[in-house]
């Protein structure tokens, strides 16, 4: 039961870009260590002030791993005067980690991660090529990588890593939503359309990746297809609020009453 919860936890940090303090208050302060190291490393979804206020007891959790977890949730954030020195602390065990684990791709990928985030964006190009060496099916690289090049303003490498990506990973849903989302900046939508339909494919669990779908469809002068097939969607996913909104708008834009109703009664 504790791993099951500990899984649905990490499942979020995949499936939902927020989560709100009283879903997760209670896993911050549970007596397992498994369940209090998922609610750390989902503690990335909470507001900035929120995140800062109920992460920060985990910096001195008496397991380093909760500990690490923690730090690396907070990287980003001004931490309380009175927190810093337990956070320098579990920052300091975090570094190292990373660097024990260096010899692995994802291990690498976390170093990538803490430089891009304390605005080190070459070391983190390093590491992240790095880690694409070492083991070229973790796909966080590629993704991170390829996302600092779209900040660079260098759609090149954007394209270039990504589609390295896919070609390692073809059974990668977030490598293919990335790289659709590529083509959305490209202005080139039938071809972003064909990544997202996979990327739906592979996590068929994951309704941004249906939302973004039918928003590229609609986009590309496919209302009505798209609205046929949001209605045959979104039956299967459990958190419909996006998708029935979309379906709202859609509706409206074709001025269709009947669809209109059918989406107001989900």
């Amino acid at each position: 039961d504790v791993i099951s919860r500990a899984s649905a936890l990490q499942m979020l940090s995949f499936t939902t870009q927020t989560i709100s303090i009283e879903v997760l208050q209670p896993y911050l302060q549970h007596q397992e260590p498994l369940l209090r190291l998922s609610a750390a490393n989902t503690g990335t979804l909470l507001p900035p002030a929120l995140r800062v206020s109920h992460i920060s007891p985990l910096l001195t959790d008496q397991y380093k791993a909760v500990r690490v977890a923690a730090a690396r949730a907070l990287l980003t954030d001004n931490i309380f005067k009175a927190n810093q020195k337990t956070f320098d602390m579990a920052f300091n065990e975090l570094a190292f980690a990373n660097n024990v684990n260096s010899w692995r791709g994802e291990g690498l990928a976390n170093i990538g991660i803490a430089a891009l985030e304390t605005r080190q964006p070459n070391e983190a190009i390093k590491s992240f090529n790095k880690a694409i060496e070492i083991d070229p099916y973790f796909e966080e690289a590629y993704i991170n990588l390829a996302d600092i090049y779209r900040m660079q303003k260098k759609p090149l490498q954007v394209n270039s890593v990504l589609s390295k990506g896919i070609k390692n990973n073809p059974k990668s849903a977030p490598i293919h939503y990335s790289y659709g989302l590529y083509f959305v900046r490209q202005k080139k939508l039938t071809k972003a359309i064909t990544f997202f339909d996979k990327a739906m494919y592979l996590m068929p669990q994951n309704p941004q990746y249906a939302y973004t779908f039918i928003l590229a469809m609609d986009g590309a002068g496919r209302s009505r297809p798209a609205l046929t097939k949001l209605k045959s969607l979104v039956g299967h996913y459990q958190d419909i609020t996006q998708l029935r909104e979309l379906g709202l708008y859609l509706s409206q834009k074709l001025q269709s009453k009947a669809d209109y109703d059918w989406f107001m009664k989900l």
